[in-house]
């Protein structure tokens, strides 16, 4: 665990974290748009991915609901999520080391949060693609909530350490 954190550290530098800005924020702006018109006919409020909580029939339902086109851009829409995962996530973990200082543990919460939603993208994935049995749709459905969970409790920590780190240099 030490390396982990030692590496965190020294690949902690504006060479590292401006490029995945760029591409987590570039992928972000490319899901939510129909830049290439891959998704011009795709139903968002169908997306797994952007709902808080969802139970394994309402995982089938909704996938079973989706005819090729919607398959296929749903697809392409995480084709381009995966790199805003390898993306956002890291930057996510490099910025809490420059908060923290590298003293803490916290980085690892963003790390837990993009493998839960890479398992949920892998389960929905999978299941676009060759149906899977209902348990694996109750289970992208608690991987969901664990990343969404992660990431709200990751930003309170963020503002909170922040804001301790501002009353310690105000006293120093």
């Amino acid at each position: 665990m030490n390396r982990l954190f030692t590496w965190i550290s020294l690949k902690n530098n504006k060479r590292v974290v401006i490029p995945l800005a760029i591409i987590a924020l570039v992928s972000y702006i490319l899901m939510g748009t129909d830049i290439f018109g891959l998704i011009d006919n795709f139903n968002r409020h169908l997306m797994l991915d952007m709902q808080f909580v969802y139970s394994g029939n309402d995982f089938y339902n909704t996938l079973n609901s989706l005819d090729s086109l919607e398959v296929t851009a749903y697809l392409y829409i995480h084709l381009v999520d995966y790199f805003f995962i390898f993306s956002f996530y890291p930057m996510l973990t490099f910025l809490f080391d420059y908060i923290n200082k590298h003293q803490s543990n916290i980085v690892l919460l963003p790390i837990l949060a993009m493998i839960f939603d890479l398992l949920e993208n892998i389960v929905i994935d999978i299941n676009l693609l060759a149906s899977l049995p209902k348990f694996f749709g109750s289970l992208a459905g608690i991987f969901t909530i664990l990343k969404f969970s992660i990431l709200i409790i990751s930003g309170m920590l963020i503002v909170i350490n922040i804001y301790i780190n501002r009353k310690k240099n105000v006293k120093a």
